[in-house]
């Protein structure tokens, strides 16, 4: 199994998809390389309603909502720190 951690959701990506990295670049990226492991049906994920899914790897963020210019301040990624430890266990 796997996990992956992101930053945050992007503002154009996951805050507007409602699914971490669906919706951006780096999205593209991740599912394609997800998709050739076999650990995703499919190599693009484009909304919650899209069909994907995932298997052995769970993907969390250290932030809960996107930040200004796409970058947490450290306090924000403490403040949501038990949202992840949560996640995470």
């Amino acid at each position: 199994s796997i996990i992956i951690v992101g930053l945050a959701p992007a503002a154009h990506g996951a805050n507007r998809t409602g699914r971490m990295f669906t919706g951006d670049r780096s999205g593209d990226f991740l599912f394609a390389a997800l998709h050739r492991l076999g650990f995703a049906n499919q190599a693009l994920s484009q909304s919650r309603e899209d069909g994907l899914k995932l298997q052995g790897v769970y993907i969390v963020a250290t932030s809960r909502c996107a930040p200004p210019n796409n970058r947490p301040l450290p306090e924000e990624v403490a403040r949501c720190a038990p949202f992840l430890d949560q996640e995470l266990a």
